[in-house]
């Protein structure tokens, strides 16, 4: 396997960008689906009604998580798009280049 880099800067941040937009995407379905189940639960009681509620209740914390992996991998690209940016410019400046 190489080790070249084949992603500029520019693209790295890029992608970062693209990972947030999703992280939010994932936020919009926890919120969305969080109302759905209070919309759901002043339509549908009893014991089913409380057990589905639960459940997503449940699984809530696993869909939070996934929203702040997405994001911490957005930051990472972001940073490493500015260190792979500033890097280049310190080489750069060793040849006269500004």
């Amino acid at each position: 396997m190489s080790d070249q880099i084949r992603i500029s800067p520019e693209r790295m941040i890029e992608r970062s960008r693209d990972y947030h937009q999703e992280a939010e995407k994932i936020n919009e379905v926890i919120t969305r689906m969080t109302s759905l189940i209070s919309e759901l639960q002043t339509e549908w009681e009893g014991q089913a009604s409380t057990s589905f509620a639960n459940q997503f209740n449940e699984l809530r914390p696993s869909f939070v998580n996934m929203h702040d992996l997405v994001e911490t991998i957005s930051h990472q690209l972001q940073q490493t798009g500015a260190a792979m940016q500033e890097r280049d410019q310190e080489i750069a400046s060793q040849f006269g280049v500004k």
